[in-house]
């Protein structure tokens, strides 16, 4: 029955496929959303969220004074203080989360030589309203070089 279940759904249209291939969710998570509500709230204006057309594709980008916010996951990005290995498939995980840290240097170094200023926040940071208000002052400090 198992058998069944896998080939139908190998034998999927070409239209189908097309058509499921462009639906997008919203991926944004919880705490970027928070973080965009306080900095509208706060007058933060001329930035973008999830910019694909710069590297490493920042969760806020602004673009004018040239100043990238990523906000990482704890797990995919390996934080010192939550992350834990899984017990299964240890090479596979090592391998890819490895890979995901080496993107994220990678990506930074190349941003830095291109005139950007990079921030890295954890995602537990904006769990907390001084977290919060630790990034948003990490960003203004960013900004103020431009003003």
């Amino acid at each position: 029955m198992p058998s069944a279940l896998i080939r139908s759904f190998t034998k999927v249209s070409p239209s189908r496929s097309y058509n499921m291939a462009r639906v997008r969710g919203d991926t944004a998570t919880h705490q970027e959303k928070q973080l965009a509500s306080v900095l509208w709230r706060l007058g933060f204006r001329g930035y973008r969220r999830r910019c694909q057309k710069h590297l490493g594709k920042p969760d806020f980008c602004f673009h004018y004074q040239k100043v990238a916010v990523f906000v990482d996951g704890c797990f995919w990005h390996c934080c010192p203080i939550h992350f834990k290995l899984p017990s299964t498939n240890v090479t596979f995980w090592k391998k890819k989360l490895g890979d995901n840290q080496l993107r994220d240097r990678r990506q930074a170094r190349l941003l830095k030589a291109s005139g950007w200023k990079v921030i890295r926040v954890w995602s537990h940071e904006l769990k907390t309203k001084i977290g919060i208000n630790r990034t948003v002052k990490k960003i203004g400090f960013a900004l103020q070089r431009y003003t």
